[in-house]
């Protein structure tokens, strides 16, 4: 029988706890869900459905995989600038993706038509992912340390 090693740590737990290689597989599962939209757009039928329900299902998921990874580098006084322009970027993209999309006949005419819709549900997608990112790495990354200087203030205010 073999026992179990505690040094030998699981897939799961080794990208968990470095912060860089979340980051890099959450922009590869980013891309990838990029993909899945794009082929949803431009696909029919059920398969197009779940394509683009997938997506937006794992959203949630690669947003807080980027957000943690970039957490580590606001934690450590780095990023903060490139983080808020992401914030930013991210926003004025969704809003122009989804004013040119409400535009855009949703009727399928030609296939040029389809391919620049398909690519602003894109831009759309990408742009929620990484501003929802920005947002999970804010928290985590300043809300940290002020939790830690809240608990050691009152931890001082009780002695």
């Amino acid at each position: 029988m073999d026992d179990f090693s505690g040094d030998r740590s699981g897939f799961i737990s080794r990208v968990i706890s470095d912060p860089i290689r979340l980051r890099r597989y959450g922009g590869l599962a980013l891309i990838i869900a990029m993909l899945a939209v794009a082929g949803g757009q431009l696909l029919t039928g059920l398969t197009a459905g779940m394509l683009t329900a997938l997506a937006w299902v794992v959203a949630p998921v690669i947003a807080f995989g980027i957000g943690v990874g970039d957490a580590f580098f606001v934690r450590h006084g780095r990023g903060k600038r490139r983080i808020l322009l992401s914030i930013l970027a991210s926003i004025i993209a969704v809003l122009t993706s989804c004013a040119i999309l409400a535009a855009i006949s949703d009727a399928s005419g030609t296939w040029t038509q389809d391919l620049v819709a398909a690519a602003l549900y894109v831009l759309l997608y990408a742009g929620i992912v990484i501003g929802l990112a920005g947002l999970i790495a804010l928290g985590i990354g300043r809300g940290e340390d002020y939790v830690s200087s809240r608990i050691d203030r009152m931890s001082r205010e009780d002695w």
